[in-house]
């Protein structure tokens, strides 16, 4: 059985810090439709209270982590051999 950790902490009416292991996220609007910002995205939740009906809908990808260029390697300039005869 995998343990989870998650804290939500209302910061005023309608908005929510949501604070896991894998990072921060705020939650935006009413209980029945809200919108959550994360890393991984922003996701449109929606459902009827107190049913246990809902449905989540990603509406937004997260910020992409561009990848790094590769450094170009620098070569010395390669030396005649000298011959052996």
């Amino acid at each position: 059985m995998a343990l989870r950790f998650n804290k939500r902490v209302k910061i005023a009416p309608g908005i929510k810090l949501n604070v896991s292991r894998s990072g921060l996220s705020t939650t935006v609007g009413p209980k029945g439709a809200s919108v959550n910002i994360g890393k991984k995205g922003t996701y449109l939740n929606t459902g009827l209270p107190g049913t246990g009906l809902s449905a989540r809908t990603k509406i937004a990808d997260g910020p992409k982590s561009t990848p790094k260029p590769m450094r170009e390697v620098q070569t010395p300039p390669l030396q005649p051999r000298k011959s052996l005869t």
